[in-house]
């Protein structure tokens, strides 16, 4: 079933669109160009939206994830984070990490571990968040980061030329590579 919600259409936003998705529970996470929109999917319905640039304005939101305690937001101008007991409506709740790391293109969790992906100026980069500070991991020399997906022990990440897959601890297990004229086929 599709459903409009004309409040995010008819709004005066500059930049609407929909960088990622996150779900949890019964609310969707929506990661847009202006922050991130709470949205509960049984009533389709915005429960809540969250704009915490500096003086609480839009910020473009590459990804959004949620752990026991905090929400976290990939931005372009670092990782911000806030605690779930927190008013997320007040931009004064957003923090951001003091290791400065722009471009935060993606979140993952893993085990019981938070990742960052970066987009570095030599080579995408995998960070693990130890409390507020960002561990790197995994340098992605070479690859062009798209997208990935996890399950409880297993991570895999899609690149513009080949897929892999890697254990918990981020070493490969495989990788395949497909020519992009095949593609369809898959």
């Amino acid at each position: 079933t599709t459903v409009n919600i004309p409040s995010i259409r008819d709004a005066s936003l500059q930049n609407k669109f929909l960088n990622s998705l996150y779900i949890k529970d019964e609310f969707a996470y929506l990661s847009t160009g202006f922050g991130i929109v709470k949205l509960n999917i049984e009533r389709s319905e915005i429960s809540e939206t969250y704009q915490f640039a500096p003086g609480g304005g839009a910020i473009n939101v590459n990804a959004t994830l949620l752990d026991d305690n905090f929400i976290y937001a990939a931005t372009d101008q670092g990782l911000f984070y806030a605690d779930l007991n927190s008013n997320l409506l007040d931009f004064n709740s957003w923090l951001s990490l003091p290791q400065q790391i722009n471009n935060i293109i993606d979140l993952f969790s893993l085990g019981n571990e938070t990742y960052v992906v970066a987009d570095r100026a030599t080579s995408d980069t995998i960070f693990r968040l130890d409390n507020t500070t960002l561990v790197p991991e995994l340098a992605l020399s070479g690859k062009n980061y798209l997208d990935n997906d996890t399950d409880e022990d297993r991570l895999l990440v899609a690149y513009a030329s080949d897929v892999s897959i890697y254990d918990a601890q981020l070493q490969s297990i495989s990788s395949f590579t497909a020519p992009l004229s095949n593609l369809q086929d898959i």
